[in-house]
């Protein structure tokens, strides 16, 4: 499978954040992923798994910075 290269985040609305990324040929699900700001190395991400490149975070607070991520996920894992 190819890497995801570029991941789109629109914040139309207050609460919530879709993110999206172009469909990666092989892949069978796609794990969408937030934490909030800082980043460090015991953030817990927030997880969603669809087959869909692109969905949906609601709930998120307006004063909140956010990091977002997207795997692909191929037959094999």
């Amino acid at each position: 499978m190819s890497p995801i290269k570029e991941l789109s985040v629109s914040i139309d609305r207050s609460g919530e954040a879709v993110i999206r990324v172009k469909k990666v040929a092989g892949a069978k699900a796609y794990i969408h992923q937030y934490t909030i700001d800082p980043l460090v190395g015991d953030n817990v991400w927030v997880n969603k798994v669809t087959t869909d490149p692109g969905y949906t975070f609601t709930g998120l607070k307006s004063k909140e910075k956010y990091w977002f991520q997207v795997i692909a996920v191929g037959l094999n894992g």
